[in-house]
């Protein structure tokens, strides 16, 4: 049934038009904004651990008793139906084709300006910079490899793991996380809370969105370029996904005037596609093994 759910997930975000607004994240930034506030107004010196808590706890609690009400009734319609619903917001508006397209139309054009714009759609605020755009390909290169874990990958995970409850926790964690890192009025500590809790809810499934990397790429040059970072730092699995996409790629991450043009945008798209085609090929694996429902 899962594999259904993905399925009609991917085919929803790629063709159906109505699902960028269901799926913006706004929805809930609002929500997280409204709790923040009600918290500052109960407990205006309450610990930053507990206001995160107060924040994510809430939603995340209703998703899961829905799932768990829904289990066993009719025929399981309705939750094959919830599940559906929770994965394709939790995948985000749109593919990640979609989001591309429009950015390599216009460098190849020579409109930057648009090319910058553009950039915007993986909401990566540092890639719109109009002042150096020759590094808009590096980083939107960058940003695919990592993105598509965060949106992807990782949430196809949690839902296989946990089903509607597991996809929405995650996607909620890195909206929050997200949240936090442009809000001013956000404590260190309450930034660094929430970082590291992401970098647990993300530390399985950004070696296996590796591993997948170097599946779907240069197997031999992925794995020796993983092999060759840190793992100590909150930022290893960024580290370990950015080693093993550009090694997949065939990009020497240790050069540091690596050149990057829209042929590296091409082939990053590219491979996150192949990837995609591996996780979609294990999930159908283990769907006919039984070893997943």
């Amino acid at each position: 049934m899962k594999l259904i759910q993905i399925i009609l997930a991917f085919l929803f975000r790629k063709h159906v038009a109505a699902v960028d607004y269901y799926s913006d994240p706004n929805h809930l930034l609002k929500y997280f904004g409204w709790a923040r506030d009600i918290t500052k107004k109960v407990s205006p010196n309450e610990d930053d651990a507990i206001e995160t808590l107060v924040i994510l706890i809430p939603a995340i609690i209703i998703i899961g008793l829905i799932q768990l009400l829904l289990r066993d009734v009719f025929y399981h319609i309705p939750t094959f139906i919830f599940g559906a619903a929770v994965l394709i917001y939790c995948l985000g508006s749109r593919s990640f084709d979609n989001m591309i397209e429009p950015f390599i139309e216009s460098w190849e054009q020579g409109d930057y300006d648009a090319a910058a714009y553009n950039a915007l759609a993986f909401e990566n605020p540092e890639a719109h910079d109009k002042t150096d755009t020759t590094t808009l390909p590096e980083k939107v290169v960058k940003t695919l490899i990592i993105g598509s874990n965060e949106k992807v990958f990782a949430i196809l995970f949690w839902f296989m793991a946990l089903g509607p409850v597991g996809a929405f926790a995650y996607r909620a964690c890195i909206i929050l996380r997200d949240y936090n890192n442009h809000d001013c009025a956000t404590s260190n500590h309450c930034n660094l809370l929430v970082d590291k809790l992401v970098f647990i809810i993300d530390w399985i499934p950004s070696r296996l969105t590796a591993i997948t990397f170097a599946m779907a790429g240069s197997f031999v040059e992925s794995f020796e370029a993983w092999l060759h970072i840190p793992h100590a730092s909150i930022n290893s699995n960024h580290n370990i996904l950015l080693a093993a996409g550009l090694g997949a790629l065939k990009m020497d991450i240790s050069v540091e005037k690596q050149e990057y043009g829209v042929e590296e945008v091409k082939d990053a798209r590219d491979l996150v596609t192949r990837t995609t085609v591996v996780w979609l090929a294990v999930i159908a694996i283990l769907t006919l093994t039984n070893l997943v429902s």
